[in-house]
C-alpha cells in the first residue's frame, strides 16, 4: 500500500488544498480538505446504497477490525481506499494490525496508531508519563515494519506544550505520514492552545504532512479547522451525536424530538419525515446520523468551492459567530498571530467582493497585509503639491463611482491635476492613494455604510493617514473634502501633523452643488499661492499619465519602494484585451511587453522583459538549480534558494543557479515556511519562461 499527501495550493490563513493518494492509481486519489465518513457495521448491512451515492470523492474511516476484510467493500469501487482507525487501546490495535497484516499491506488501507487511555483525570505530570510509555510502544510498532506508511494519534490531556514529546518521533520516522489530534478540539474555550499546537507544526514539520482532526466538533466548526490547516476532518461525532438523535442544523444540534418542520430535504430527511411521531427506533437514529453525515459533506464541499472560487475567510467569520469561543479565537489569531500568519496569506484573491461583517474583519491578514504595504512601499511623487482627502465609495475601484466621478471632474478642471495627491478614507483598509484604489482588497471589499465608525475603525483610518501624510513636505496643504463621522479622524489627525489642514464646505454633503463649488474654489485658492514661486508647475514634462502613475505605485507595492521606476523607465503605452479583462503594459520606446495587469485582481503580472528590468536586486526571487525551466510548474526539489517573503499567489522570478539571469516568471503557490519545512511538492507556476 502507498499513501501520499501533496498540498496544491496555500491559501488564506493555514487553509490549504491538497490531495490524498492510496496509490498511483487515478480513482484512488481524493481532494482536500475531505471529510473522513465512519462505516460501521450496522449500516453497512443496511444502508449501503447510501455509500454506494456517496461518490468516489468520500473518505471512509472505518474503526471496527471485521470490516478490514469485508468483501462489501472492496467489492465496491468507491469504498476501496480508507483509514482504519481503532477506538481501542494501542495493544489491542497492534494485534489487529498483525493478525490483518496481509490485507494491511496489500489493499488501500492507511492505518492511525491510536492512543486511547480508560483514565480521563489526570495532572500533568501523569500526562507525561502516558504520552513517553505511548511513544515507546509506538517506536518499537515502527521499527517492526519500516517500509509501511501510517498514520499516529496525538493526545495532548490539555496541555499543549506536551506536543514537543512527539517531536523526535514524527521527525526520525519518515514513515508516518498523517497525524491525528484526538482531543485538542474537543473543548473550543482552550482556543489559545489549538492554535499554539498548530502553529509548532506548521513550522517545525514537512508542509506534506497530513492533518487529520477527530474528537468532538460539529460541521459548523469545520471552516475554523480548515482555516488552521485540518485536511482530513474525521466525522465520527456527527454520526455518534445522531445515534443519541441529535439532528444536525449545520448551525445547531437539536433533539429530533423537538423538531417540528425538518430543514432539509436530503434523502434520510425524506424518510424521517413519516418517523417524527413515533417513537426511537434504531433506524430513526440511522437515518438521523446519515441526515447529519449529509450535512457535513454539504459544509465540506461549500468550504471547498469557497477556497476555490470565494472569499474563504468571509465564510470562516460566519461561521464563528455559531460559537463565541471561535470568534474569540480568530480575533487573537489576527492580534496575536499575525506574523505566523503573514507569509500564509495570499495578497490577492481572484473575487467579486470580500465582505467585511464587522470588527472580526478589520484584522484579517490580508487586509492587515494591505495597510503594511501602502504604508512601507508608497512614495510620495516629488512633484505633488496638494493632498485632497476624499471619503469612500460603495462603488470600488471609487473613480468609477458617481460621487467620486463628481470629485474627478472637479479636479480634473485644472492643468495642474497630477500635482494632486488624492487619498480615500475608508474602513476597515485605512487610507488608499488613489493609485493604488484597483488592487486587492481595495478593488472588491464591501462594508455595511450606516455613517457610525467605531473606535477601531477611527483608530485604523487616522493611525494609517497619519503615517501617508508624514511622507509629505509639512508645507504641502490638506484639503478635507469629508463630512460627517469622517470629521473625527481629522480631528485626531490634526494634533500629529503639522501640514496646514483646509476644510471645504459640505454641510449638504460631499457631492450636493455647494459642496463641489466649495472644492473647486478651495483648489483653486492653493494653486493661486503657489503657483507664484514653485518652479515645479513650469515642468509639466515631469508628469506622466495616469496610468503611468498608477502603474509605478502599483509595481513599487509588489515588489518594493524604487521597483516601478525601473519597469516603467521610458514610460509605457497600455492597450485592453478583448475580453477586457486585462491591460497589457507597452514599452513606450522599446515597444516591448513588460507586464499584464489584471482587472479583476489589480495585480501585475511582469514578462520576462519587465522582470529583467530589476536586475540584479532580483525581489521575489526563487533560485533554480539549473539554466532552464521546464514545464509550467515548479517543484520544490529544484529549488536551492529563496526570497523571505513569498506568499501564495504573488508573482516571482526564477533565477538560474548562478543568479545572472532570468530564466522564468509565475505565481507562487505556496509559502515560504513551505519552503523552509518541505522537500518537495508544486511551489509555483510558470506563465513564461526563458527559451
Amino acid at each position: 500500500m502507498t499513501f501520499s499527501f501533496e498540498v496544491l495550493l496555500e491559501k488564506i490563513g493555514f487553509s490549504r488544498m491538497g490531495r490524498v493518494g492510496f496509490s498511483n492509481s487515478a480513482n484512488k486519489r481524493f481532494k482536500t480538505p475531505i471529510i473522513a465518513f465512519p462505516l460501521i457495521n450496522t449500516i453497512l448491512e443496511s444502508k449501503e446504497q447510501y455509500f454506494q451515492d456517496l461518490g468516489e470523492e468520500s473518505l471512509i474511516i472505518i474503526s471496527e477490525p471485521s470490516l478490514i476484510s469485508s468483501e462489501l467493500i472492496w467489492s465496491n469501487n468507491n469504498l476501496n481506499s480508507c483509514l482504519f482507525y481503532y477506538p481501542g487501546t494501542t495493544k489491542v490495535f497492534i494485534d489487529i494490525f498483525k493478525e490483518n497484516f496481509n490485507l494491511f499491506e496489500s489493499k488501500n488501507i492507511l492505518a492511525i496508531i491510536p492512543f486511547n487511555n480508560p483514565t480521563t483525570a489526570m495532572n500533568r505530570t501523569f500526562a507525561l508519563k502516558e504520552i513517553r510509555n505511548q511513544l515507546k510502544i509506538i517506536q518499537n510498532f515502527l521499527n517492526e515494519y519500516p517500509h509501511m506508511k501510517f498514520g499516529i494519534t496525538i493526545r495532548l490531556f490539555e496541555f499543549e506544550d506536551l506536543f514537543d514529546e512527539y517531536i523526535e518521533l514524527i521527525t526520525f520516522n519518515k514513515n508516518i505520514v498523517l497525524l491525528n489530534f484526538s482531543d485538542i478540539f474537543d473543548d473550543l474555550v482552550q482556543y489559545r492552545s489549538i492554535v499554539k499546537v498548530l502553529l509548532s507544526l506548521k513550522s517545525r514539520f514537512d508542509r506534506n504532512l497530513a492533518i487529520m482532526a477527530s474528537g468532538k466538533f460539529l460541521p459548523k466548526h469545520y471552516p475554523f479547522l480548515i482555516y488552521l490547516g485540518i485536511d482530513i476532518i474525521n466525522d465520527s461525532y456527527s454520526m455518534l451525536k445522531g445515534a443519541d438523535y441529535f439532528y444536525d442544523t449545520t448551525e445547531h444540534l437539536v433533539p429530533f424530538n423537538k423538531i417540528r418542520y425538518l430543514p432539509c430535504s436530503c434523502k434520510m430527511c425524506n424518510k424521517l419525515k413519516y418517523l417524527m411521531d413515533q417513537k426511537n427506533t434504531l433506524d430513526k437514529a440511522i437515518f438521523i446520523g446519515l441526515h447529519n453525515l449529509h450535512k457535513a459533506d454539504e459544509v465540506i464541499k461549500k468550504i471547498r468551492q469557497y477556497l476555490l472560487m470565494e472569499d474563504f475567510r468571509t465564510y470562516v467569520e460566519k461561521c464563528c459567530l455559531n460559537d463565541l469561543n471561535l470568534v474569540s479565537a480568530l480575533k487573537i489569531i489576527d492580534k496575536e498571530y499575525y506574523s505566523d500568519f503573514r507569509n500564509e496569506t495570499p495578497i490577492t484573491q481572484d473575487v467579486r467582493k470580500v465582505k467585511v461583517l464587522g470588527p472580526c474583519s478589520y484584522e484579517r491578514p490580508d487586509f492587515v497585509k494591505f495597510r503594511e504595504n501602502v504604508l512601507n512601499y508608497f512614495e510620495p511623487e516629488p512633484y505633488t503639491r496638494l493632498i485632497v482627502l476624499l471619503p469612500c465609495s460603495a462603488k470600488k475601484p471609487y473613480s468609477e463611482s458617481k460621487s467620486h466621478r463628481h470629485f474627478l471632474k472637479v479636479l480634473k478642471k485644472y492643468s495642474k491635476f497630477h500635482f494632486i495627491q488624492e487619498i480615500i478614507l475608508t474602513s476597515p483598509l485605512g487610507a488608499i492613494p488613489r493609485q493604488l484604489e484597483r488592487i486587492y482588497p481595495a478593488n472588491c471589499y464591501d462594508i455595511s455604510v450606516t455613517g457610525y465608525w467605531d473606535e477601531e475603525e477611527l483608530q485604523i483610518a487616522s493611525r494609517m493617514l497619519v503615517n501617508l501624510i508624514k511622507k509629505y513636505n509639512t508645507t504641502i496643504p490638506v484639503i478635507c473634502h469629508l463630512d460627517g463621522q469622517y470629521l473625527e479622524i481629522i480631528s485626531r489627525v490634526q494634533a500629529l501633523v503639522n501640514n496646514p489642514i483646509i476644510f471645504t464646505h459640505t454641510t449638504g454633503g460631499t457631492t450636493s452643488r455647494e459642496a463641489l463649488l466649495s472644492l473647486e474654489n478651495t483648489v483653486t485658492s492653493v494653486f493661486k499661492e503657489l503657483s507664484d514661486n514653485d518652479d515645479i508647475f513650469k515642468n509639466i514634462s515631469l508628469i506622466s499619465d495616469y496610468w503611468t502613475r498608477s502603474l509605478v505605485k502599483i509595481i513599487d507595492y509588489q515588489f518594493g519602494t524604487g521597483t516601478g521606476k525601473k519597469v516603467c523607465k521610458n514610460g509605457i503605452k497600455t492597450r485592453i484585451n478583448r475580453a477586457n479583462t486585462q491591460l497589457e503594459l507597452i514599452d513606450d520606446i522599446t515597444r516591448e511587453k513588460i507586464g499584464t495587469l489584471n482587472h479583476k485582481t489589480g495585480q501585475l503580472l511582469l514578462t520576462l522583459k519587465g522582470a529583467e528590468r530589476l536586475m540584479p536586486d532580483v525581489p521575489n526571487a526563487l533560485v533554480f538549480n539549473g539554466n532552464k525551466v521546464t514545464g509550467t510548474t515548479l517543484f520544490r526539489p529544484g529549488i536551492i534558494e529563496f526570497a523571505d517573503n513569498i506568499a501564495p499567489e504573488i508573482n516571482i522570478i526564477v533565477l538560474n543557479n548562478s543568479k545572472d539571469k532570468i530564466i522564468g516568471v509565475g505565481t507562487s503557490l505556496v509559502s515560504v515556511n513551505y519552503l523552509i519545512n518541505s522537500k518537495n511538492g508544486r511551489v509555483a507556476k510558470i506563465y513564461e519562461k526563458a527559451r
